[in-house]
């Protein structure tokens, strides 16, 4: 790597680095807000090296040491695949500082390159948790010769770069499609929650497996399932060779294909990597100004502004996976509930318990918003605006009106979605009319309070500096202001209803709790108007 390069990477690096926002911000907020996001990595990450570990040493006493490694490396393909997709397209393509960067006298190899590397090394400290946690647990267990530490530890770098190659060579390919189809969203999305959703439910279907005693047998056929996996996936097979039998051409061979193949793809999509930049950046300032003109034409002013947020949001494949998962999630749990007894379902979450649910068919609601509600399009609508947030200023409509559309386009996305749930839920629960009624009642209320809270939390901490929309969409100060609270406060608030319902009458109880939820919503919405003239 070239002196050219370390400098741009080290300024990619420094510029989205909160250690470094931290040293030299003299903002106390956001500061405090810092903080708070360094804690709960650590305490994410904490909690994703225990279950790793854990896992690692399970297998490892149960006599299945040596697919250890494998699971290692099969989880770790895994995540590369996943969480490339996922950004790939907002690293490589159409991020805000384009123009200038190709301006820079650098080769559009060495952007190309260095945008690859920085996407793979903000990835590579998850890769190596994972890794070091499974190797402390396998470690525990196997008391390993010093030589499979060392080849466990060095080769572990190496098991991400090829899938993630992988995954931005796809990346490209639907940067490719898209810059002549207007389709290429709607096939992002598609597949990325082909991948996500699955994903998001194999923790309870293991605490289901924990909690009807088949752990050895479920050990046994992940350990074949494993062995399946590293025959189809060389790199997963070569990893487990090294590090069971130190053997040496699979130590040459991970390492020398992994770095051929990343110099190769890098020079591949640095030959068309203007082109589809350019085809990119007209064809969406195309379907933006035709988007606008014809929302206007055919809508009242509230109206054309959801409409022009629903064309954002889907028009973006960070903002679908992440703002339109939980009404996703809630559609397809509603079908569940369609098709599914609801016991069987039950027993998914309650490690294979029975548990009678129909007495609390109306605390149902508040389960659906916990999906819902988990990331509202409001709370980073106004940060997503970014360079452009200075047309909304300019434009013959007052601001208030602007964030009621906007806020109208929430309504629109997960309101439907969630009553849908709500009532397949109270259906599979026996409710009666009367549950019916107040089971959508309460998630309208939830969402209204959803969607201005979201707002609030928006409009107080509007971020328009942004690189790509990954840093307002996922770790943007707004969405974080409103994820944690609304996170925990919701499962708090499930917990308080379940044990209230034993000494007070269910219907009173949420009922109470919906006009609690009525106060919070004009609080909100009164702070919105006061902000609203500020920003």
């Amino acid at each position: 790597m070239n002196s050219k390069s370390m400098i741009l990477l080290r300024a990619m690096f420094k510029s989205t680095s909160r250690i470094n926002t931290l040293k030299y911000s003299t903002d106390k907020k956001k500061r405090r807000q810092i903080k708070a996001g360094i804690f709960g990595m650590i305490v994410l990450m904490i909690y994703g090296a225990a279950l790793a570990g854990g896992i690692a040493a399970a297998m490892a006493a149960n006599g299945l040491a040596e697919t250890v490694p494998l699971m290692v490396a099969t989880i770790i393909t895994i995540m590369s695949l996943v969480f490339t997709i996922l950004k790939s397209n907002g690293f490589l393509y159409g991020f805000k500082e384009y123009d200038m960067i190709m301006a820079m006298p650098f080769s559009v190899n060495t952007i190309v390159s260095d945008r690859f590397l920085f996407m793979y090394l903000r990835d590579l400290r998850w890769d190596a948790l994972v890794s070091i946690s499974a190797l402390v647990g396998y470690a525990i267990v196997t008391k390993p010769p010093v030589i499979v530490y060392v080849l466990w530890i060095l080769l572990t770098p190496f098991i991400s770069l090829l899938p993630t190659v992988v995954s931005s060579l796809l990346g490209v390919l639907v940067a490719r499609i898209g810059s002549r189809s207007k389709h290429r969203n709607v096939i992002q999305t598609v597949l990325i929650y082909i991948f996500v959703i699955p994903l998001f439910f194999i923790q309870y279907v293991i605490n289901y497996i924990m909690g009807t005693n088949q752990v050895e047998s479920v050990l046994n056929q992940s350990s074949a399932m494993l062995g399946s996996f590293s025959r189809v996936v060389p790199t997963v097979a070569w990893f487990g060779k090294a590090v069971n039998s130190q053997d040496i051409l699979s130590v040459i061979l991970l390492i020398v294909v992994s770095l051929v193949i990343y110099v190769g793809a890098i020079v591949l999509i640095g030959k068309s990597y203007r082109r589809i930049n350019s085809n990119l950046a007209s064809f969406n300032e195309k379907k933006k100004n035709k988007a606008v003109e014809k929302s206007f034409k055919k809508r009242n002013v509230m109206q054309s502004i959801a409409y022009k947020e629903f064309k954002k949001i889907t028009g973006s494949t960070t903002c679908a996976t992440n703002i339109c998962l939980g009404a996703v999630m809630s559609i397809l749990v509603g079908l569940v509930l369609l098709f599914v007894d609801v016991n069987t379902v039950v027993k998914l979450f309650t490690q294979g318990h029975e548990v009678d649910v129909t007495p609390y068919r109306l605390i149902w609601p508040f389960f659906v918003y916990f999906f819902i509600g988990m990331v509202p399009a409001t709370a980073p609508s106004l940060s997503l605006e970014g360079k452009n947030y200075w047309i909304i200023k300019t434009m013959p409509v007052d601001m208030m009106t602007v964030i009621k559309g906007k806020m109208l386009f929430n309504i629109y996305l997960c309101l439907p979605t969630a009553m849908f749930a709500v009532v397949s839920g109270c259906r599979a629960m026996k409710g009666g009319p009367l549950d019916y009624l107040l089971s959508i009642y309460i998630i309208t209320v939830l969402i209204v309070f959803s969607t201005v809270y979201g707002m609030r939390c928006g409009a107080k901490h509007m971020r328009l500096d942004w690189e790509n929309e990954v840093e307002v969409v996922k770790n943007g100060p707004a969405v974080n202001t409103y994820t944690l609270p609304n996170l925990f406060g919701t499962m708090i608030l499930i917990g308080a209803l379940i044990g209230l319902s034993h000494v007070m009458d269910i219907r009173l109880l949420v009922l109470i709790v919906s006009v609690i939820y009525i106060l919070l919503t004009i609080w909100s919405y009164t702070a919105v108007k006061r902000f609203s003239r500020i920003v």
